[in-house]
């Protein structure tokens, strides 16, 4: 049996072929994927798994995505695109332009299509747009660093309390990865979902009357963020 070092290692090389086209590289992908979420640790960072695979955070955090995100959405998103660094991407795209992206993908009629020239496209653009403007920053990405603030306890009350609030599957994702990261580490279409979804739990005053005090306060700040929305 391989350690998960080796499996993680495994499943990169196989990932990164990117073969969308060919229906026995998603099969090979989903099986290998599933292979290293058992092996996932249960304790540890993005930035603790980093330390042992040598591959960077967002990497990281987009090959546990895909252990993790229900099987029918991995089969969905491999058979679309296949390219891990295409989806870490697509967050920070509007909706348009990603739906553009994937019916061009889709237009490729052999198996050995990868979405490559596209990452490798998106990358000089965004690092163009980067050296030619300093963006004012959004509503979202302003509660984004607020959130990102927070005292990181506040995601282990978080995950505890959630718990009779009868959320959706994939908000419960959100809330344990936060848990787990011990930080603020969600992206631009996760952290719409998560702070929508937290709206709702503020306005049913959820997060009234913490105990003890400190969860209190916390939950007073993030109410306070996403009531800002």
């Amino acid at each position: 049996m391989l350690s998960f070092k080796e499996q993680f290692q495994a499943t990169q090389q196989i990932i990164d072929k990117g073969l969308y086209k060919d229906p026995k590289w998603v099969i090979e992908s989903m099986k290998s994927l599933s292979d290293l979420k058992k092996l996932w640790p249960k304790e540890g960072t993005s930035y603790d798994i980093s330390e042992i695979t040598g591959h960077p955070e967002w990497y990281v955090d987009q090959i546990s995505y895909w252990c993790f995100v229900p099987e029918e959405t991995l089969k969905i998103e491999l058979e679309s695109h296949g390219s891990l660094k295409l989806n870490y991407l697509l967050q920070y795209l509007e909706v348009d332009e990603e739906e553009k992206i994937i019916e061009q993908l889709a237009t490729a009629r052999t198996k050995d299509a990868t979405a490559e020239h596209i990452t490798d496209n998106l990358f000089v653009k965004f690092l163009e747009d980067s050296r030619k403007t300093k963006k004012k920053l959004t509503p979202l990405e302003i509660q984004v660093q607020q959130l990102k603030e927070l005292d990181v306890v506040i995601w282990e009350f978080l995950l505890s309390d959630s718990v009779s609030w009868e959320a959706g599957d994939q908000f419960n994702m959100l809330i344990k990865k936060l848990a787990k990261d011990k930080k603020y580490s969600l992206k631009k279409r996760d952290s719409e979902l998560f702070i929508d979804e937290m709206k709702t739990y503020v306005n049913f005053d959820y997060l009234e009357d913490a105990k003890p005090a400190k969860k209190a306060s916390l939950y007073k700040e993030l109410t306070e963020i996403i009531k800002n929305r």
